[in-house]
């Protein structure tokens, strides 16, 4: 890991509390390091002792806190999806190369999760450089993404949010 690397903060506690604390259970974080960013995120949920699960294809779901354990028949996105959707307790699902297309069935999934009928929250984020929401999801979700700056200058390490309207960076919004 080189110096400029290991010195970048893509994932701050204040972000990391603005993801649990947003309105909508659905949020897409595009950032232009996502291992390093997933790496930063676990330490900040092993910290605060929140739920958070990780999802990749590979491995499905698996817990942050308990290591090696897996969730079964959670490496399909449908699947994954299903459990998060039936699940009762609060827990934040990131979701780490999710599928570029979502299908009807996910897209209802998500719609589901984002109305929360009464149940525990549960929060679903996207987590990736570049994530592309389906049109029937985007009023339900919070975006978020890391400016590339911060790669490269902590005092500048702004993160932007905004609607799928567009966030656009203001040059204000820098000032150390």
């Amino acid at each position: 890991m080189s110096d400029a690397t290991s010195a970048a903060v893509l994932v701050t506690p204040k972000l990391f509390e603005a993801m649990l604390s947003t309105q909508k259970s659905l949020v897409s974080f595009s950032t232009p390091d996502a291992p390093l960013a997933l790496a930063q995120l676990r330490q900040l949920a092993m910290r605060g002792g929140q739920a958070v699960y990780i999802w990749t294809a590979d491995e499905g779901i698996s817990p942050v806190r308990d290591g090696g354990v897996r969730i079964s028949t959670t490496q399909r996105f449908g699947d994954a999806l299903r459990h998060v959707q039936r699940s009762r307790h609060f827990g934040v699902y990131v979701f780490v190369g999710a599928p570029g297309n979502f299908s009807a069935d996910d897209i209802g999934r998500l719609q589901s999760i984002a109305e929360n009928d009464g149940r525990a929250s549960r929060k679903v984020v996207f987590l990736g450089s570049s994530i592309k929401a389906p049109t029937e999801l985007i009023d339900l979700m919070e975006f978020m993404r890391c400016n590339d700056s911060a790669r490269t200058n902590l005092r500048l390490a702004k993160f932007v949010f905004g609607t799928h309207h567009g966030y656009h960076w203001n040059p204000r919004a820098c000032r150390p």
